[in-house]
């Protein structure tokens, strides 16, 4: 999977959102592969285009949808001020 998002992004930097609590594990091997394989690739870019291929941003949240045991119908994103932020970047949600 870290070897089909690599391609797919082609270096492009990108953010990369780990959705709280139960994909933290995934998400942090699945990055470090991705990572590993930019490594490799990079080695024989110039280095001002390796440096911006390194660009991984990571973000964490949590989603809400709950409130004492009742569904409010509502998604609410914890622990990112805004996802008005994200407009526009490529994001890998995890």
């Amino acid at each position: 999977m870290a070897c089909d998002i690599a391609v797919d992004l082609a270096n492009e930097p990108f953010t990369a959102l780990c959705v709280l609590k139960g994909g933290y594990l995934f998400f942090n091997d699945l990055l470090e592969k991705i990572r590993r394989l930019y490594r490799y690739r990079v080695m024989d870019l110039s280095e001002e285009v390796a440096d911006e291929a390194q660009q991984i941003r990571v973000e964490f949240i949590r989603l809400k949808s709950y409130e004492n045991e009742q569904s409010t119908s509502n998604i609410q994103v914890i622990g990112i001020e805004s996802l008005e932020s994200l407009r526009g970047k490529v994001c890998l949600v995890c």
